[in-house]
C-alpha cells in the first residue's frame, strides 16, 4: 500500500524554467498546541457591543493575557466581520455591532521554522519563485494560521512584503515537492493559462511498502459511491 507522497516534480515550458535540481524526502508533520490555551474553546464567536481596540476585546472577553492575544493576531487567527486581521494590527478598532471570530488554538506547522528556506528557494526572479515545499506544511493560509505556510515562509526568506507571493497551484500538506509561487498578477495569469492549456506536466513519485499491483487502483475517501475518488 502507498505510505506517502514524496514529491511533485514540475516540468515547465523552457521559456519559464529549464531544469530543477533533485529534491529530498518529506519531513513528517508534527502537531503543536499553544501552551496556556488548552482550556479555551477551539473557535469563539463574539458580538461586539462597544467599539474598542482589538486586543482589549480579546483579553477582556476571552480572559487571555495580552501576549497571547497579540500572538493570535500575528498568526492570522482573528477575524473581524469575516475578514482576517493583519499581523501587528493589535489596536485596530473593532466597531460596535461587529462580529469577532477567534481561533484560540491554531493548528501548528513547525517545519515552517525548522526548514532551511534559503536552500529551499530553487529559483527566484521578479515574476515567480520555485520553492521546494517540505512535507507537513500547507501551501497557503488556513482558517486559523496564516503565518506557517509555504507562501509566508517564502516571503520571509526573501524579505518580501506580506501578501506579495501567492501559490499558483497546490500540494497537500503531507506532500513534499516543487511549487511555483507568483510574484506578479501578470505571471499568475500566465501560469494559470499554461495549466488550462495543459502546458505544465506533473510527475508524482510515491513511496510504497511493497511493489504495487499493475493496473488502475481506486481508493474512496469514504465507503460511498458518491465520495470523491
Amino acid at each position: 500500500s502507498l505510505l506517502s507522497l514524496l514529491f511533485l516534480h514540475y516540468f515547465l515550458p523552457s521559456s519559464i524554467l529549464t531544469t530543477f535540481p533533485h529534491v529530498g524526502i518529506a519531513v513528517p508533520h508534527v502537531a503543536m498546541t499553544t501552551p496556556g490555551l488548552a482550556a479555551i474553546a477551539e473557535v469563539r464567536h463574539l458580538a461586539i457591543n462597544l467599539s474598542g481596540p482589538l486586543c482589549a476585546h480579546l483579553t477582556d472577553l476571552l480572559d487571555m493575557d495580552e501576549e497571547h492575544a497579540k500572538w493570535l493576531v500575528d498568526m492570522g487567527a482573528v477575524f473581524i466581520d469575516k475578514v482576517r486581521v493583519g499581523a501587528g494590527a493589535y489596536n485596530a478598532i473593532v466597531p460596535q455591532g461587529s462580529y469577532l471570530r477567534v481561533h484560540p488554538s491554531p493548528r501548528r506547522f513547525p517545519v515552517a521554522w525548522t526548514a532551511d528556506w534559503q536552500k529551499r528557494l530553487v529559483h527566484v526572479n521578479s515574476n515567480y519563485v520555485i520553492v521546494n515545499k517540505p512535507g507537513g506544511l500547507p501551501c497557503h493560509a488556513s482558517l486559523d494560521n496564516a503565518k506557517e505556510t509555504t507562501e509566508a515562509c517564502a516571503e520571509r526568506a526573501l524579505s518580501a512584503e506580506v501578501g506579495s507571493i501567492s501559490a499558483l497551484h497546490r500540494l497537500d500538506v503531507p506532500t513534499h515537492g516543487l511549487m511555483c509561487l507568483g510574484r506578479t498578477p501578470f505571471f499568475a495569469a500566465h501560469f494559470s493559462r499554461l495549466l488550462r492549456m495543459r502546458r505544465v506536466r506533473k510527475e508524482y513519485l510515491a513511496l510504497a511498502s511493497a511493489p504495487p499491483q499493475l493496473g488502475s487502483m481506486v481508493h474512496y475517501m469514504r465507503p460511498s459511491e458518491r465520495s470523491p475518488r
